[in-house]
């Protein structure tokens, strides 16, 4: 079974899948609000992404969609908003609302970022992707609930646990149509993170606010 792009290896889909989660929605979502500040655009960014893919797993699921097909919809719908409001900013020379645009160099520190994540990884990635939930509530309850997800389904034996971080995990194997659990792992990982490093960002390594 092919993932989020036929031709593209499970790597790649699952980049791919991991952009989708806290970046590329936040993107859209970001342009409507006035936050010229770095550090707070970002957190924007991230945080709108993750909220969009929790609502938008579960309509998914509760509208019986099928979820590949339904991801690869809303891309090109988002991609399509962004292309459209940055033609028009570029036309009439203003941003769509207020000064919260994604500059130059907030793409600059994204793309920095992946190449070193990139570099990093690669010679963990050529031997194979490997499995990482061995135990605890990570592998015995989030993993199998975020599988259920993925599928387009409801995890009816979660009990009324709160499903936020096992929504988030399915959008890595819609991207990647498997059962790979190596890019839901850096999810869990990026939200301990993130929070803090764009703190540091702000108050330790005196980066402008300002872009």
């Amino acid at each position: 079974m092919s993932g989020f792009i036929g031709f593209a290896s499970i790597y790649q889909n699952g980049l791919l899948a991991l952009l989708f989660v806290f970046v590329f929605p936040g993107l859209v979502f970001v342009r409507a609000f006035d936050v010229p500040s770095f550090p707070q655009r970002w957190l924007i960014v991230f945080l709108s992404s993750l909220t969009a893919n929790y609502f938008f797993v579960t309509l998914i699921a509760s509208l019986h969609f099928d979820p590949l097909a339904a991801y690869r919809i809303a891309a090109v719908v988002l991609s399509a908003i962004l292309i459209v409001s940055t033609a028009t900013k570029a036309a009439s020379g203003r941003p769509w609302r207020g000064e919260s645009t994604i500059s130059l160099s907030d793409i600059r520190w994204l793309l920095i970022s992946l190449t070193v994540l990139g570099f990093t990884y690669f010679n963990v990635w050529k031997h194979g992707v490997p499995h990482v939930f061995e135990a605890g509530d990570l592998s015995v309850s989030w993993n199998v609930w975020a599988l259920i997800w993925s599928k387009g389904g409801f995890p009816t034996s979660s009990l009324g646990y709160p499903q936020f971080i096992p929504t988030v995990f399915a959008v890595t194997y819609i991207f990647t149509a498997s059962t790979v659990q190596y890019f839901a792992h850096y999810v869990y990982i990026v939200l301990i993170i993130a929070p803090i490093a764009i703190y540091l960002v702000t108050e330790f390594f005196g980066l402008p606010t300002n872009a």
